[in-house]
This record gives C-alpha cells, sequence and structure tokens, in this order.
C-alpha cells in the first residue's frame, strides 16, 4: 500500500515539478523504476556477502565431519556447533556495520545535492568528513572488539563459545571493511552510480566466496574452520573496500 501510495504521489509531482517542465511523468518514472531496481540489487548482493560465509561454513562442516566419521549425525551435529559460535560471532563483529547506517542516511542527500548541482568542492568536503567520522566509530569499536574479545564473549555468551576468539578477531577485521565499503558504495549510490556499487558488491561476493571455498575445501571440520572462514570474510570485504576507495577517487 505503501508502495503504490508513494508511486502516484511521486507521478504528481513530476507532473508540477516547474524545474522540469518538458519532462514527461512516464519518462520520470521509469528512470527512477531503473534507478530502484539497480539499488534493489545492489541490496541483494549486499546482503549475500553477510551471509555467504555462514552458508560455506554449515555445509563444509557438516560434509567433512561426517566423511571424517562415517556417521551423518555426528555432521550434522558438529555443523550446527560451529555455525552456532561462528553465528554468535558474526552479531558481535557486526555492531560497527549497523552504528554507520545512520551515517550513510545524513550522507545521501548532502552528497546528493552537491554532486547533482556540480558542486565539486563541497562534493569533496563531505565525501572526507563522512569517510573521517565513519573511520573513527568504526576503528574505535573495532578496537576494543579486538582488544577484549576474550573478556567480551565471556560476558554475553557461555564458556563453550570462547573458541570463536579467534574468529571474531578477523571477523571484527571483515566488518570494519565491510562497514566502509557500505559508506563508499552508498555515496556512490547518491552520485547516480549505482550500477558501479553494484558491481563492487558482485566483486566483494565473488572474492568472499572463492576464497572461502578454496581455504575450507576438504579441511578436517574442527574449530579452526571458524577462523579460516572468517579470515576469507576479510580478504574479501578488504577487495571490496579497496575498489570502492579507488571508484570514489576516480
Amino acid at each position: 500500500l505503501l508502495t503504490l501510495a508513494s508511486a502516484v504521489w511521486v507521478r504528481r509531482t513530476l507532473r508540477s515539478d516547474p524545474d522540469h517542465p518538458n519532462d514527461q511523468p512516464d519518462d520520470s518514472m521509469r528512470r527512477l523504476l531503473g534507478y530502484m531496481l539497480t539499488i534493489m540489487g545492489y541490496t541483494f548482493f549486499l546482503n549475500a556477502i553477510l551471509r555467504a560465509d555462514l552458508f560455506i561454513l554449515k555445509s563444509v562442516s557438516g560434509g567433512d565431519a561426517a566423511l571424517l566419521t562415517g556417521q551423518s549425525g555426528a555432521g550434522a551435529v558438529l555443523s550446527n556447533q560451529l555455525a552456532g559460535i561462528y553465528s554468535a560471532m558474526q552479531n558481535v563483529a557486526r555492531l560497527p556495520y549497523q552504528a554507520v547506517i545512520a551515517i550513510t542516511f545524513v550522507a545521501f542527500p548532502v552528497v546528493s545535492r552537491a554532486t547533482f548541482q556540480g558542486d565539486r568542492a563541497a562534493t569533496r568536503l563531505y565525501i572526507q568528513q563522512t569517510a573521517r567520522y565513519s573511520l573513527l566509530l568504526v576503528g574505535g569499536m573495532v578496537s576494543v572488539l579486538i582488544a577484549d574479545r576474550n573478556s567480551l564473549l565471556s560476558a554475553l555468551y557461555p564458556t563453550e563459545y570462547a573458541p570463536g576468539a579467534n574468529a571474531l578477531f578477523w571477523l571484527a577485521l571483515a566488518m570494519m571493511c565491510f562497514a566502509l565499503m557500505y559508506v563508499g558504495t552508498t555515496i556512490l549510490i547518491s552520485a547516480g552510480r549505482p550500477v558501479l556499487a553494484g558491481c563492487i558488491a558482485i566483486i566483494t561476493l565473488l572474492v568472499t566466496v572463492s576464497t572461502a571455498l578454496t581455504w575450507v575445501t576438504g579441511e578436517i571440520a574442527d574449530w579452526k574452520l571458524l577462523e579460516r572462514v572468517a579470515t576469507a570474510t576479510f580478504i574479501g570485504t578488504a577487495v571490496g573496500l579497496l575498489c570502492t576507495g579507488l571508484s570514489i577517487k576516480h
């Protein structure tokens, strides 16, 4: 209902827009729809990055444990244990990413306005300020997560979750890269380049999945598997952050 009401409202607004008297409302709606669909695709791959490592971990650990023990039930139990611990580490590591979402709500409209007004100085200033505050926020949170992760885990979870401490180290770094990449791709989208942001998300997903599959396939299912998958996630998100930085710079 909200979507339908919004579509009607936007179409009426376009008809009465004095700044674009020659634009046809249907043409504007088609451009807007194409823009929205591209962002939906970007969002799909962005969420896939957040979940791919857990799916790979659960799939590989279950198969390897069953092959090792000769019992499918034992494989399922160990797979569930590993997935449960890894999922808990993800919940903690994603706190920095959740924090920067509020920053993007502010950055999107100001960067978009400055970009489409052709004000390069203002655009550069907004991007620098957004990057600086995001790095301060995310870097501070990740530093605490990494430095005191054992005490944090003992306060939040039972002792059975302690083997996830090493995985949390790499996941915290991965989510730092992911959070900054998210801010950067949001800037690209606000500047009218959603296709580029989507391509970066796809590259990040492919690197994460390929690295994880290369490192964990054939690995004996034990606690080291958690660290392997988390490290692969860090590599993928680091590549994504690098691509984002280069795209914004150019």
